[in-house]
């Protein structure tokens, strides 16, 4: 799972790959569902060197998420 650490040092989990962990299929889903403070996006190098945009969450997103995955069965 992709981490990123923005200006103070707190770590951001990319959303795509915290999906990926929870089997679910609809990031942009999750994403709508959290906070506007727990998400955020950034720029992140992909394994080819392109600058790719990706949505992010802090830990309270990424919390957030694991537990709505709970409670929506997946």
């Amino acid at each position: 799972m992709r981490v990123v650490l923005d200006e103070r040092k707190e770590p951001w989990f990319v959303l795509k790959d915290v999906c990926e962990v929870l089997e679910l299929q609809a990031p942009q889903i999750v994403a709508d569902r959290l906070e506007e403070h727990d998400r955020s996006s950034t720029s992140v190098i992909d394994s080819l060197g392109r600058s790719q945009q990706v949505t992010t969450v802090n830990e309270s997103g990424l919390y957030d998420g694991i537990f709505q995955s709970r409670t929506t069965g997946r």
